[in-house]
């Protein structure tokens, strides 16, 4: 049993299924552990249809885990850009590497695409400073979000901001597992699959 707040919601929409990590659509949701496996028994299941109490459509286990990656991308792009108005990040390698050593860095987002060298660099900048990192996009869409040409590292400078970026990132799905090494998932409360 996992808490609502540590599970994928989705909703059905005409002519298929889409994830609903906001709660935009209101209305009766289905649940998912973030694990391909926990999808991969609900499809099997067919889960979404009773639950959901309505057709789905087609529903793949590779098409939910993809929209699922979409969405929090997607969020986690709209999160940076409101803290770029709010000016509460500090975005390229000199802003955040400041923001670190004073202490104001709550969050180290570096680009998933970023050198090997370059990512450890950052990653033991934020060990040093206790500050958690990650790496959700890559440089254009990192630079993007921030409304600035490709970036390989934004610094979250508000706490709140941090949190919110962390709390839609639990929502990401890892990769599939390899056929054969499936985990068992765990069911969650109010409409779980």
């Amino acid at each position: 049993m996992r808490p609502q707040a540590a599970l994928v919601r989705y909703r059905r929409v005409a002519g298929g299924l889409v994830p609903d990590p906001e709660f935009a659509g209101g209305g009766r949701g289905a649940y998912t552990c973030p694990d391909p496996s926990c999808i991969g028994r609900a499809v099997a299941r067919r889960a979404f249809a009773r639950v959901l109490r309505g057709d789905v459509g087609r529903v793949t286990v590779e098409g939910l885990v993809e929209a699922v990656v979409e969405t929090v991308r997607g969020k986690v792009s709209r999160l940076l850009g409101l803290g770029r108005r709010a000016r509460q990040i500090a975005a390229g390698h000199e802003a955040a590497e400041r923001a670190l050593k004073a202490g104001e860095a709550a969050l180290l987002l570096v680009a998933s695409d970023a050198g090997v060298a370059e990512a450890k660099r950052w990653e033991r900048l934020a060990a040093r400073r206790g500050v958690p990192m990650v790496a959700p996009l890559a440089r254009a869409a990192l630079g993007a979000a921030v409304g600035m040409v490709p970036r390989a590292v934004v610094a979250v400078t508000d706490p709140h901001l941090a949190r919110g970026v962390l709390d839609v990132l639990s929502k990401q799905v890892p990769a599939p597992p390899r056929r054969g090494e499936g985990k068992g998932g765990q069911r969650g409360q109010d409409s779980s699959l």
